[in-house]
């Protein structure tokens, strides 16, 4: 089991968002945590690794994306925003 961590501010962000998009991000929250390897879930989700960041990789779900770090032990949710914003927001993370 993989411990899934969000920052404070990435949970102000995903408190935010329309309670159906929570919906769909706990539950995939829930299928990487549980998975052995969050990078390969049992479930399908949209996952893809930023160029920019090896360490960071993006869950896309609807128009919304989550931004994580992943270290090999812990999964961080470092970022929650809409997909027009987040790409831009990722200079905050030094990327």
């Amino acid at each position: 089991m993989v411990d899934v961590r969000i920052k404070p501010s990435a949970l102000r962000e995903f408190s935010a968002l329309d309670p159906d998009v929570q919906r769909a991000f706990d539950v995939a929250f829930h299928v990487l945590q549980e998975s052995p390897n969050p990078l390969r879930p049992s479930e399908p989700l949209d996952l893809k690794q930023l160029r920019r960041a090896k360490l960071h990789w993006r869950l896309k779900v609807g128009r919304r994306r989550a931004v994580f770090r992943w270290d090999g032990a812990v999964l961080e949710v470092v970022m929650v925003d809409h997909r027009r914003r987040v790409y831009d927001r990722l200079s905050e993370l030094g990327v």
